[in-house]
């Protein structure tokens, strides 16, 4: 299935207020998928929906082809919410064996698999500790370790390196490219740090007031607008002959280092190479990047704001 996930049209009302209006966006297999936005965009609502927590007003959502909320839909998903807590009281290793035994699982086959996730998360050692005793870090590990109990196909996980240190968070983030790349999951990613969302996404989706901004991989949306760095020995040539086209964004100039921001890269490196041919300009240095996630996010955001 190359869609597991497929938000169609979607709307939330609460009330008169908006909370989701026409949400669409899709999950590709395999695939680690940033859902963002500011706060109050309507992540969580649509995060809900999804889980069937809650129904939309209208539209549609699919999860690996079933209703969201469905009992086919829910047997796939496994879920870390922003916030996870449980007994205090209880041992780590009776949470992650208690939640294997609500999805059916058999006492023992559910400890096991509880065993080898706290390998697995880093946590070895730490089965029979209190689950009240551990630093909020650790409880942040065991949540992500209890959405994995059942070996889901899909992982929902909301702000999962919340109360992480440094290590943590790069552990953490190494964790989830691990379960897409080497055990085949999905991961709906939703959290505010775009860094880390840049580090492991393969697709995102911009959500606003409500409202889908964009929605796409994150290699197209960084071509959307691409900046080079060119060193030439004629630099005053190669700015005049560029800074009227229409495709060029933002040109500047450093000794003899240009730097451009162009918003088609075809046409851009075209004209580059015509005009250094034509004009017998020595090329020294030449190189691209797409915008950073957090560039993509400001400007959507910006503009749809506008």
């Amino acid at each position: 299935m190359d869609t597991v996930i497929e938000v169609s049209h979607v709307s939330k009302y609460y009330g008169e207020f908006p909370a989701v209006r026409n949400v669409s966006f899709k999950v590709p297999s395999r695939s680690c998928f940033g859902l963002l936005g500011p706060n109050g965009a309507g992540k969580t609502t649509t995060i809900k929906m999804i889980l069937g927590l809650i129904k939309p007003n209208s539209g549609k959502i699919l999860v690996m082809g079933y209703p969201a909320g469905s009992i086919g839909a829910k047997k796939h998903i496994g879920y870390l919410p922003e916030k996870f807590t449980f007994n205090e009281k209880w041992t780590v290793l009776d949470m992650l064996t208690y939640v294997g035994i609500l999805y059916g699982m058999g006492r023992r086959e559910a400890e096991e698999r509880g065993l080898e996730l706290l390998e697995w998360i880093g946590l070895s050692g730490w089965e029979y500790e209190k689950f009240g005793s551990l630093s909020a870090g650790m409880k942040q590990r065991v949540g992500i370790a209890q959405a994995l109990v059942t070996d889901p196909d899909i992982l929902i996980l909301d702000e999962p390196t919340t109360n992480l240190d440094v290590t943590g968070r790069v552990e953490i983030l190494r964790k989830i490219r691990e379960l897409v790349d080497k055990q085949g999951k999905t991961v709906l990613l939703s959290t505010h740090i775009l860094a880390e969302v840049e580090k492991v996404a393969d697709h995102v989706a911009i959500i606003n007031r409500g409202v889908t901004i964009v929605s796409g991989s994150l290699k197209e949306l960084s071509k959307i607008k691409t900046i080079y760095r060119i060193e030439v020995d004629k630099p005053e040539i190669l700015v005049n002959r560029l800074k009227n086209k229409d495709f060029v964004e933002e040109i500047e100039t450093t000794g003899k280092v240009i730097t451009v921001k162009v918003s088609d890269q075809e046409k851009f490196e075209r004209e580059v190479l015509n005009i250094i041919l034509n004009e017998n300009i020595r090329l020294y240095y030449f190189s691209h990047k797409g915008e950073t996630l957090e560039e993509i996010f400001t400007r959507f955001i910006v503009v749809e704001e506008k």
